[in-house]
């Protein structure tokens, strides 16, 4: 099985057994699994980091908006932590 393959099935696993357990310990909201998700994939791409080069370029483009997305997801939890944007 070529590299990449590897991947794509560990990343596969990864986050499918992880949907799972949160779903088993009854997670309602979206935050965790979100941040999950993003934990997970950067470290199954560092552990697959000798990626085709081309490949490792559209992994980081990923990278880039999956890290975008958990920012705007911790940005809009601190603003309702804090009573931000609140009459």
């Amino acid at each position: 099985m070529k590299s990449f393959n590897n991947y794509l099935l560990t990343l596969a696993v990864v986050l499918s057994l992880g949907a799972v357990l949160l779903a088993a310990y009854n997670v309602r909201y979206l935050d965790p699994y979100l941040t999950f998700d993003v934990v997970a994939y950067f470290v199954v791409t560092a552990l697959f980091g000798h990626l085709h080069p081309r490949a490792g370029r559209a992994l980081r483009k990923v990278g880039y908006t999956l890290a975008g997305a958990f920012l705007l997801m911790s940005a809009l939890r601190s603003m309702l932590l804090f009573q931000i944007g609140r009459p």
